[in-house]
């Protein structure tokens, strides 16, 4: 059995263009330290270490420039598991999005690799978009099972994959529901970001990818 826990962090709020707002900035800084020390202390990943080389790797290197595009993410999210094999870094393309996950990417030297089909709405899945569901069955193909993968989101995209996955799926209505209801309060109504733990588990032998959503 293949196992990851995926931590998906929604968007804090924007402000002026290039920017959170100043709530939004404070919100996303609390939830990068306490993302932190989860990380240190529970899942005992060793960001720290080798943390110079990984950042001079960043700055040196053209390749992160090249792959962190949302037409190679794959590629992308392959290069960065070599990179640091413990912490992956992927993340939506929309301004908030990255803006709330990069100072978390910076302070561990890691690269962020973009693409689309995490912030993608309910409305945009309903014109043909591939949202989050179709993103993870990439995920899981890629065959990279790191400790943990961060996943910079919008939270209507995070919203429409948990009546996906935990509703219509799992067939857990009231949960879905909880799920959402806290998710929301989380936000303090879109101001901050929210952030939900999923373990993924791929079975070596059927293939069969589960995720369990508490």
């Amino acid at each position: 059995m293949q196992r990851t826990i995926l931590f998906f962090v929604t968007a804090a709020e924007e402000g002026s263009p290039g920017f959170l707002s100043k709530k939004g900035e404070e919100f996303a800084a609390n939830a990068c330290e306490t993302l932190t020390r989860f990380f240190l202390d529970s899942l005992q990943i060793p960001v720290e270490a080798q943390i110079e080389s990984r950042a001079q790797a960043l700055l040196r290197d053209p390749q992160w420039q090249k792959l962190a595009t949302e037409a190679s993410w794959q590629k992308g999210a392959e290069a960065a598991s070599q990179l640091f094999p413990e912490l992956v870094f992927l993340c939506g393309i929309k301004p908030a999005t990255k803006l709330t996950l990069a100072p978390l990417a910076e302070a561990f030297a890691l690269p962020v690799t973009l693409n689309w089909s995490w912030d993608v709405s309910l409305a945009e899945i309903e014109k043909g978009k591939t949202g989050i569901r179709d993103a993870l069955s990439q995920l899981a193909e890629i065959e990279i099972w790191p400790k943990a993968v961060v996943i910079g989101c919008s939270l209507s995209g995070l919203a429409q994959w948990i009546e996906q996955e935990v509703h219509q799926t799992q067939g857990r209505v009231d949960d879905a529901s909880r799920l959402l209801s806290d998710l929301k309060e989380a936000t303090f109504e879109g101001v901050g970001p929210a952030v939900l733990g999923v373990a993924m588990e791929k079975d070596s032998r059927s293939g069969k990818v589960s995720y369990a959503v508490e």
